[in-house]
């Protein structure tokens, strides 16, 4: 009779990257059987959902794989049987998500189920992915030009890829186009920066947009900027506001456009405003970690019956002037 059936893996969660990830862990069973020769299936599913109040549900299968274990250890130590697996899936499968809106849900969730069918016994595992951190070192874009009156020259550094839970920053710089500009007089230049989040799915393709992050600054000597930068820092809150990674399958998409705003005012009347949509990919940078071992079971268990546009990069041309 068995009376636990379990999944551990090697990791809490597992970083996608170019390569396939290799998704190692065992199988433990408590029996007081003899089942070294006991057949066994694994699988291994990715599939997303979108749910809604008004339409039918859809379901999407991302990756499907399955194993066959046939071969059990007895460890003594534990008293129990063991059987390592490993599943080595695509790096190009979709991070880990779930969202829930007023109207709808939706979700991309991965997990691991071992079934015994001579017991009628099966076990489940959830996965966690992440994008691979590699993103990270994709260079900064560029975007420089000229305001409409041809007063001030700016330049933007943006990341081109955003993490979500390790701050960055948008960097400006500012300065006169004439060098005789007078500088005693009051001139001053706000930096906002907001970023939306879309949400698109197949139930409503027009996509819900929300704003995730809000920072501004003044620089009260715009032209100073040009030797030392203004960094503004994007950063975000850990609670249900945190923006979610990027994400495009067949039925959810998630894209994030940077929105930043130069406005230029000065006492003499030379006003000057810049909009810029810019859009970024967002990642999660957290990195897999190794559980400690802990006697509970790691997985469910329980009886069964078989039954990006990107933005041009060239003089006063990337931004929408009002």
């Amino acid at each position: 009779m068995i009376s636990s059936l379990s999944i551990d893996l090697d990791e809490t969660c597992f970083t996608l990257c170019d390569k396939p990830t290799p998704i190692a862990g065992i199988l433990r069973a408590q029996c007081d059987e003899d089942m070294r020769a006991v057949y066994s299936q694994l699988h291994f599913v990715g599939h997303e959902h979108v749910g809604s109040r008004n339409e039918q549900d859809e379901y999407s299968v991302l990756f499907k794989d399955q194993h066959t274990v046939d071969k059990w250890t007895y460890d003594a130590q534990d008293n129990c049987y063991v059987a390592p697996f490993l599943f080595h899936v695509p790096g190009c499968l979709p991070p880990t998500v779930s969202l829930l809106t007023n109207k709808s849900s939706s979700a991309i969730e991965y997990h691991i189920s071992a079934t015994l069918p001579a017991y009628g016994i099966r076990a489940t595992r959830p996965v966690e992915f992440f994008r691979s951190c590699d993103l990270l070192r994709r260079q900064p874009r560029i975007y420089w030009g000229t305001t409409n009156t041809r007063r001030w020259r700016y330049e933007l550094e943006v990341p081109a890829t955003i993490p979500i839970d390790n701050a960055s920053a948008l960097s400006v710089r500012i300065r006169s186009s004439w060098k005789t500009v007078n500088q005693s007089k009051l001139e001053s230049c706000l930096v906002a920066c907001q970023l939306l989040e879309t949400l698109e799915t197949k139930h409503h393709p027009t996509g819900y947009t929300e704003s995730r992050m809000t920072a501004t600054h003044v620089l009260m000597t715009p032209s100073q900027s040009w030797n030392q930068p203004c960094r503004l820092p994007i950063s975000f809150p850990s609670d249900a506001r945190q923006p979610h990674p990027n994400v495009s399958t067949e039925l959810i998409k998630i894209r994030h456009t940077l929105c930043v705003t130069l406005a230029f005012s000065s006492t003499q009347g030379h006003n000057d405003k810049l909009q810029f949509r810019i859009p970024v990919d967002l990642v999660h940078t957290m990195e897999p970690k190794v559980p400690k071992h802990v006697s509970r079971p790691s997985s469910s268990f329980y009886y069964y019956t078989d039954s990006s546009d990107d933005c041009e990069s060239k003089d006063s041309a990337v931004f929408l002037s009002c």
